[in-house]
């Protein structure tokens, strides 16, 4: 088997003060409890500035734009020694929140953000200085809405306002009317979460320095070949038939001993079924004809498949218990003090 290594690593944060000034943990419970808190009208002014963000040590440290020696270096407290703002390092970026709301747009495929059509066009400006952000990515982008459809269904539709400085920038909507697991507040997470991956992605293939279209997909087809697909395997999720798609894919991935196709396991039940066929060739035709007109149980024509799923796995549950791992040294939550 060939040598598996790690060829590069990306690491981006998301400057998002108002997303958890309005929907972080304790602000909401408290907005629930006791809207007119002190707490809550005191908030805002211990949020750091994006600049401040870009300035903190090991927030810079992070994303590649200082070094762990440089970070044991500077002077401490760090958040009373600010040094010199950078929102791009080696490894990635931090990401201002205006932006991160267009990105969350791009990754939204069901139409659960929108964005007030002033903010879009603004962010759309920033996000195509992003050495990162494409014509694919931005072409993604919506237009954007008038500020009276977003308030209409922030009020009768339950959608969550988003706001960029202290102004409406959009909202996101439920994805469902009655399913709470779908409601606006656990859709607007996800996008958040997706939209996160998708900026260290695409920091990662950058820093890799591959294209997205090297990045492609393995597959077997019904004759046991495995093939890779690259750029088009969304296609391939989306045919519903590996059979079909793989008349329109050439390429046959090799393994590492250099034979096409066919894995060792594949290759011995391959060697299997040729013994076979020598001692008993009239059996071996009427198993394939059986086989060929009866078996339907691989028929995936009405399955509907996401490109990024792959069960080529081997999920198989190992419960053995390992003894050699000593946890004597390990610190007890009891010692913790707050």
């Amino acid at each position: 088997m060939a040598t598996a290594g790690i060829k590069a690593a990306a690491y981006c944060l998301n400057f998002a003060p108002e997303l958890a000034l309005h929907y972080g943990g304790t602000p909401a419970q408290e907005r629930k409890s006791k809207p007119d808190s002190e707490f809550l009208r005191a908030l805002p002014e211990h949020a750091q500035t994006y600049e401040e963000a870009q300035a903190y040590a090991p927030n810079k440290t992070y994303i590649g734009a200082m070094s762990i020696d440089e970070l044991e270096k500077a002077p401490a407290p760090w958040i009373d020694n600010l040094g010199t703002p950078e929102r791009f390092g080696t490894f990635g970026e931090i990401m201002p929140e205006d932006e991160f709301l267009g990105l969350m747009d791009i990754c939204d495929v069901f139409d659960l953000i929108w964005l007030e059509e002033g903010f879009a066009a603004s962010v759309a400006e920033k996000l195509a200085q992003n050495p990162v952000i494409g014509e694919k990515q931005l072409a993604r982008l919506e237009k954007g809405r008038p500020e009276s459809d977003i308030l209409d269904v922030v009020e009768k539709q339950h959608a969550l306002p988003l706001y960029s400085e202290g102004k409406l920038a959009g909202c996101c909507r439920r994805a469902h009317d009655t399913d709470e697991n779908l409601e606006a507040g656990i859709m607007l997470e996800n996008l958040s979460c997706k939209a996160s991956g998708v900026l260290a992605l695409l920091h990662l293939i950058k820093n890799a320095g591959l294209s997205p279209s090297d990045i492609g997909r393995l597959y077997w087809d019904d004759e046991g070949r495995m093939h890779f697909v690259p750029e088009t395997a969304e296609e391939v999720a989306r045919s519903g038939s590996v059979s079909g798609a793989a008349d329109a894919m050439n390429t046959i991935a090799q393994n590492p001993d250099g034979e096409n196709g066919l894995t060792d396991s594949q290759k011995n039940n391959a060697q299997t079924s040729t013994d076979s066929s020598t001692t008993d060739s009239s059996d071996t035709s009427d198993s394939a004809d059986t086989s060929d007109s009866t078996d339907t149980s691989s028929d995936d024509t009405t399955y509907y498949d996401d490109s990024s799923y792959d069960d080529s796995g081997d999920y198989s549950y190992d419960d053995s218990y390992d003894d050699s791992y000593d946890d004597s040294d390990y610190s007890d939550e009891s010692d913790y003090s707050e």
